[in-house]
């Protein structure tokens, strides 16, 4: 989701879902930082009020000149630079039955500009996106994120949508598993053969107790 676009290359969209209240805005930062780390000054903008981006970058080691950022109100004026990073965080249509016409506008920046957009988005509360037909129209890859347990620590991204899969049968659904550290403020992918040998090392350090202690 965050490697480095090639210069006067391809250009990709990609839509990220995930519903009210699970830190779009945390996972956008975690992608600047995975940038910052390729030495890429990304960009993101900004469109909902407020700059609680910055304090979450501050909290993560960002500090200023990392990344470029900018609020704006008006998805559809959106002016992208050549072969940029951009995150906008995030889409909120003031009609959803301009969704295409929106995407499309951003679809052109980025063949015009080339470089790569994340777009967060929201989802219902089921799950499902607003206005799912337009919106997976125009991007190369549509994901949402879900979290596996309420202590909001385990998580993953499901795919519905890989225009490019590098297998077959590969483009829809397939999960990418990530976890929260709510100490670094960070999103990172998990280790699964690492957490698999720390629970099965938790199970052999387990000495069950006697027969007569458990009467």
């Amino acid at each position: 989701l965050s490697e480095k676009p090639e210069k006067g290359g391809t250009y990709d969209l990609i839509v990220v879902g995930a519903k009210t209240g699970v830190g779009k805005t945390h996972i956008a930062v975690s992608m600047i930082k995975n940038l910052v780390k390729q030495n890429i000054k990304p960009n993101y903008v900004g469109l909902e009020s407020g700059a609680r981006f910055t304090t979450i970058a501050k909290k993560i080691g960002l500090v200023e000149g990392d990344f470029n950022w900018t609020i704006n109100f008006s998805p559809e004026t959106i002016e992208l630079d050549d072969n940029a990073f951009t995150i906008i965080d995030w889409l909120l249509p003031s009609d959803y039955a301009q969704t295409d016409k929106i995407y499309q506008h951003l679809a052109e920046q980025l063949a015009k500009h080339k470089g790569v957009l994340v777009v967060f988005v929201q989802l219902k509360s089921d799950g499902t996106f607003f206005a799912a037909n337009m919106l997976e129209m125009f991007p190369a890859l549509v994901t949402k994120f879900f979290y596996e347990d309420e202590q909001g620590i385990n998580s993953y991204f499901e795919f519905t949508k890989i225009r490019e899969a590098k297998r077959q049968g590969s483009n829809r659904f397939a999960k990418l598993l990530t976890k929260y550290d709510w100490n670094s403020k960070e999103v990172t992918l998990r280790n699964i053969d690492t957490e698999q040998k720390q629970n099965e090392s938790k199970l052999e350090s387990f000495n069950p107790p006697e027969q007569d202690e458990v009467l």
